[in-house]
């Protein structure tokens, strides 16, 4: 394939070497994001306070629902470019984008006015400690400015892991963090005379990293042609790809909400523990991103390399990139589960020095090590369906594992004697309990039977 064709076709050749060529790029991408983030947590436990950092954590939450639903969106672009790429259908991949464009641009602009309009309100719903809402506030204002720039950044990555084409993600998450790190350093510590600006500079950081490292990015599809570089000035918006778009993209979008809601829920329990309990939890919560953040790059790499192989109806094949995904992303889990168990508070020593809040996220990580090693097997699952345009399956997993397992697990243990400890307890048991409902799903072989491309009666390969 040519013609600005730069990705990969992962419909043919060896599984695991595959996978591992075109997963490595996204986990160093994600290794990139949590140097970022400890580089971030350390500046703001160390040079401003430990409760800087419990602000930045407790706000995440509100953030990541409402870029769910650029999430959504992305997610279903990224499984109808990966079949249409295995299809070989260039000209299908284009409309795809232009539509996409369009849906992300109409929902970025609501999402930003809403969000910037409604801070203080979003601040009582997570029922933040009065000395906390301030800077809470200003933090989430500049973080709702700059989603424009986020949402365009999540289309554009996940149209080039469609094609298969995962290095250009990574380059330009390199360049993202050393900007966000540099930007940091400055804005945040006040070097060379400058102002300290604490948690505002932690967000004006981002916000200027990301606008430089957009406007790179288009200029390289630009100059490279690439399938998936917007067209401006010719966008074609097709209501028959939106339609599509928005049915596979709606169940993803839910899910992410369903998830952060409950991410509200937890932080809302947090709080109520004070503030101690609230910054050991920030810190301690930095290393929960660290244990998945790799297991989560390969769970992409298995979705969109299972889509190319589902569009060519290639159904025994993607039970090995199932079967190889796991074991990957496992591997991947092992030394973070490892640390938190025996080194905990070496790691939280790494964002604060206040022995409260140490003394929480010590048992924090006790807790959540084992279930370290469950991302993979929930990770990987949910990107089978994924993959086959069944986007509700992790929707209805979601539902079941937090809302009717971890939320109310960690209610009930919190206010039955445990306190803080009975909120870890209920977040592993929910962890479990998704994985064990998501692996199941994949066994029963329901991913394939209603597939978008129907399948064919062609056998399964081997597994391995």
């Amino acid at each position: 394939m040519n013609n600005g064709d730069s990705g990969l076709n992962m419909t043919e050749g060896s599984v695991p070497r595959l996978l591992v060529k075109f997963s490595l790029p996204m986990v160093a991408q994600m290794m990139f994001v949590v140097v970022n983030n400890f580089v971030s947590a350390v500046l703001l436990g160390q040079f401003v306070s430990a409760a800087a950092l419990g602000i930045v954590a407790i706000v995440m939450p509100i953030i990541f629902v409402t870029n769910s639903i650029a999430i959504g969106f992305t997610t279903a672009t990224a499984i109808l470019v990966a079949q249409a790429y295995g299809k070989k259908d260039l000209a299908g991949i284009r409309k795809i984008v232009d539509t996409s464009l369009v849906l992300v641009l109409i929902t970025c602009a609501a999402v930003m006015v809403f969000g910037m309009t409604n801070t203080g309100l979003l601040m009582k719903l997570i029922k933040a400690e009065p000395s906390m809402i301030p800077d809470g506030t200003l933090y989430l204002m500049i973080q709702f400015a700059i989603t424009p720039l986020l949402f365009l950044q999540f289309l554009l990555f996940s149209c080039l892991r469609g094609i298969g084409d995962s290095k250009p993600t990574m380059y330009f998450q390199i360049i993202n963090v050393a900007l966000t790190i540099t930007f940091t350093v400055l804005l945040v510590c006040g070097p060379f005379g400058l102002p300290k600006l604490g948690i505002m500079g932690a967000a004006l950081a981002m916000g200027f990293s990301q606008l430089i490292v957009d406007l790179c990015l288009v200029a390289k599809l630009v100059r490279s042609r690439s399938v998936v570089c917007p067209r401006l000035r010719r966008l074609k918006f097709q209501k028959d790809l939106a339609w599509i778009t928005v049915k596979l993209g709606f169940p993803t979008m839910l899910q992410q909400v369903i998830l952060n809601v409950c991410s509200i829920f937890i932080v809302g329990f947090v709080n109520e523990c004070g503030v101690v309990v609230t910054s050991g939890f920030g810190a301690a919560s930095r290393i929960d991103f660290v244990a998945f953040a790799p297991a989560q790059a390969i769970c992409m790499a298995v979705s969109m390399m299972a889509g190319q192989n589902i569009g060519v109806q290639k159904f025994g094949r993607v039970k090995k990139i199932f079967y190889w995904g796991c074991l990957l992303a496992l591997i991947t889990t092992l030394v973070p589960a490892f640390l938190s168990w025996f080194y905990p508070e070496f790691l939280m020593k790494i964002f604060i020095h206040e022995k409260g809040p140490i003394e929480v996220g010590i048992v924090y990580l006790r807790y959540n090590a084992v279930a370290y090693l469950f991302y993979a097997f929930m990770f990987c699952g949910e990107g089978i369906p994924l993959a086959a345009g069944q986007t509700w399956v992790a929707t209805v997993v979601s539902l079941i594992s937090l809302w009717a397992v971890r939320v109310p697990l960690a209610w009930y243990y919190m206010n039955h004697g445990m306190k803080e400890a009975g909120i870890w307890l209920g977040i592993v048991i929910g962890l479990i309990a998704g994985s064990v409902l998501i692996t199941g799903y994949f066994f029963s072989g329901g991913w394939k039977r209603k597939a978008l491309t129907p399948p064919t009666e062609e056998p399964d390969e081997a597994a391995v």
